[in-house]
């Protein structure tokens, strides 16, 4: 059976649509989410597939201001992509991407971007290698400074209502000296993957703290760190998959 796939044309028509990718992770889409999305994609940057007037598959694009050598452009970010497990290997995200990378055409927007959880998928679209990036685990016992340090700034720990704006000013700044950040509004801000998170983040029962690094004379900021706790148990629901086969 064939599927269609078309951008969303009212607000309502987004959450459905990114319902795929909200399976993909093992959730399910609750009202708080909508509060977390819809405040930041439009609904004709939205597409959505359907078969038999169900969505199957969807994703979206959030329109952003990027910094690159030389200056800012504009860019769509693409996001929250995803296909229910009984319609892949059909043909529809390859659809999708084509819908959505002619959307970014008709728009004038030089760059398309993401933070991709599974990167190997993207290439077959036209993305490619912009950043590396890498963790390494390394018991205390065995770190020491290269060179003597000393902190030459306070910190503070500060809640989200009080954070925000300084945190907005610090994010600015850094903006625009490095290539690759994107330009944000005073409405939401990043992680440091670039997603979009908001203020409900404790409906999910995640611990947040904003940390904030001030110069030794506490009048100029000069940093910030976000810090998420989160329990095991949301991670192993993040993360594992059962299967009951009857």
């Amino acid at each position: 059976m064939s599927s269609e796939v078309a951008a969303c044309t009212v607000p309502e028509e987004i959450m459905p649509a990114l319902t795929p990718i909200f399976h993909y992770f093992g959730m399910q889409r609750t009202p708080p989410d909508a509060d977390r999305f819809l405040p930041f994609i439009e609904p004709s940057r939205t597409f959505a597939a359907r078969e038999d007037g169900a969505v199957v598959g969807g994703c979206a694009s959030f329109p952003f201001e990027l910094t690159v050598p030389g200056g800012v452009v504009r860019a769509a970010g693409l996001t929250l992509v995803g296909v229910l497990p009984t319609h892949r290997r059909r043909g529809i995200l390859r659809a999708m991407m084509r819908a959505q990378l002619d959307d970014v055409h008709r728009r004038r927007e030089p760059v398309g971007y993401l933070w991709a959880s599974e990167d190997t998928i993207y290439g077959q679209f036209g993305y490619g290698l912009a950043s590396l990036s890498g963790n390494i685990d390394v018991a205390k016992a065995h770190t020491a400074f290269a060179q003597p340090s000393a902190s030459r700034a306070e910190f503070r720990i500060l809640g989200e209502s009080e954070a925000l704006a300084p945190m907005s000013r610090v994010y600015d700044r850094v903006c625009r000296e490095h290539p690759g950040f994107f330009a944000r509004s005073a409405d939401y801000t990043v992680d440091a993957n670039g997603t979009v998170i908001t203020g409900n983040l404790d409906q999910k029962n995640w611990a947040e703290d904003w940390v904030f690094e001030r110069a030794a004379t506490a009048t100029t900021l000069v940093g910030f760190l976000v810090v998420w706790l989160i329990p095991t148990y949301l991670l192993s629901r993040l993360w594992r998959r059962k299967a009951t086969v009857t």
